[in-house]
């Protein structure tokens, strides 16, 4: 034995003291009120504490705030049901004292409210009254609109619920690739590839009256061998009964906004009757971008007119029904109940009503 030592690692811990004494500790540090997003906390007050605390929340959340009022401090905009430390530091001013340590409360815990559910709603109708019902929920509170349609001479859609999540909008028909664009005038997307994709197609819902003129946003994303065609049909959306309005070839076709009001024979598409659209890529090769949708003709659209004292902002109720009186015969009724829970999460649900021209006690549950 030749009396050799070895050493994998040698660690050198320097401790180093500013010679300045720290403040004492923070003690009994309490949690004495907590809510949905947030609590307080206090502590006793800590002797030459003159410059005030620090506290520090862990896990910090990314809109979390620490506001420090004396031996106080409250925390917002914590997520509700979760567990938080919280630790307090007496500042000292650096010269005649030094920061205390850090006094620690483990597992505070913000509460956590019942859920909310969609409001089942159910209706009764008769020539005198027509009232929307629903079941109460744990301690929700409770906001309606009520309204009707009237037929406006215009009808748009911008995607954006597509462009953000790839929502399709309500009473669209889509058969194209599903992988939309970010482009605010232009998310739908015709740009799959393969042999199934090849012809891809959207369809929107049925409007109200005839179209006399519709007009969108075409962006050319990538050289494309193909076609683009407008379609369109007096309500069905079976490919026989669509009739073709316009052809697009790729060298025809460039970014910008498109109209169209008459056929390519130049027969007025207001005389077709048409009161359904369609639009479809043919291509092999290629993508198009389809966006910034409107259409006008007589009672195209619908615009919501709401009834006295329930719109165009929620009216809270106290109860859980509504009643309007001396409904129209032949008119819609569209009723939305939104349920907002003790944190103030919500859940809304809507139910058409319909008013038939002979009007007599029914009872229709919507689920």
């Amino acid at each position: 034995m030749d009396g050799r030592v070895c050493i994998d690692q040698i660690v050198v811990t320097e401790t180093y003291s500013s010679g300045i004494p720290k403040l004492a500790t923070p003690t009994n540090l309490l949690a004495p009120s907590t809510n949905y997003f947030g609590f307080t906390l206090s502590w006793y007050p800590v002797t030459y504490a003159t410059n005030g605390y620090t506290v520090t929340l862990s896990p910090a959340e990314g809109n979390s705030g620490v506001t420090v009022s004396g031996t106080t401090a409250t925390m917002t905009g914590l997520a509700e049901g979760a567990t938080y430390d919280v630790s307090v530091v007496a500042k000292g001013d650096g010269t005649g004292t030094d920061d205390s340590e850090a006094a620690t409360l483990l597992g505070v815990k913000t509460l956590t409210a019942p859920p909310v559910s969609e409001p089942d709603l159910m209706y009764t109708v008769s020539a005198s009254a027509l009232t929307v019902s629903w079941s109460a929920q744990n301690a929700a509170a409770f906001s309606v609109l009520a309204w009707t349609n009237k037929p406006v001479n215009i009808a748009s859609q911008n995607f954006a619920s597509y462009a953000a999540n790839g929502t399709v909008p309500e009473g669209w028909i889509f058969e194209n690739g599903r992988n939309h664009y970010t482009w605010s005038d232009a998310p739908v997307d015709f740009r799959a590839s393969g042999s199934s994709q090849v012809d891809q197609w959207i369809g929107t819902p049925e409007f109200g009256g005839p179209v006399s003129k519709v007009s969108f946003h075409l962006r050319k994303v990538s050289a494309v061998t193909g076609t683009f065609k407008v379609y369109g049909s007096t309500g069905s959306t079976n490919q026989a009964d669509w009739v073709e309005i316009k052809t697009l070839t790729n060298g025809e076709i460039d970014t910008g906004d498109y109209s169209i009001e008459e056929f390519e024979n130049g027969d007025s598409l207001a005389e077709a009757g048409f009161t359904r659209l369609f639009f479809r890529a043919v291509k092999s090769a290629g993508a198009f971008a389809f966006g910034t949708f409107s259409v006008t003709g007589t009672g195209v659209g619908k615009e919501p007119v709401y009834l006295t004292g329930y719109g165009p902002s929620p009216t809270d109720v106290n109860t859980t029904s509504v009643t309007f009186a001396n409904p129209v015969v032949g008119e819609t009724y569209y009723v939305e109940v939104t349920a907002t829970g003790l944190s103030g999460r919500t859940e809304s649900k809507t139910i058409s009503v319909p008013v038939p021209a002979a009007s007599y006690p029914a009872v229709i549950s919507v689920k």
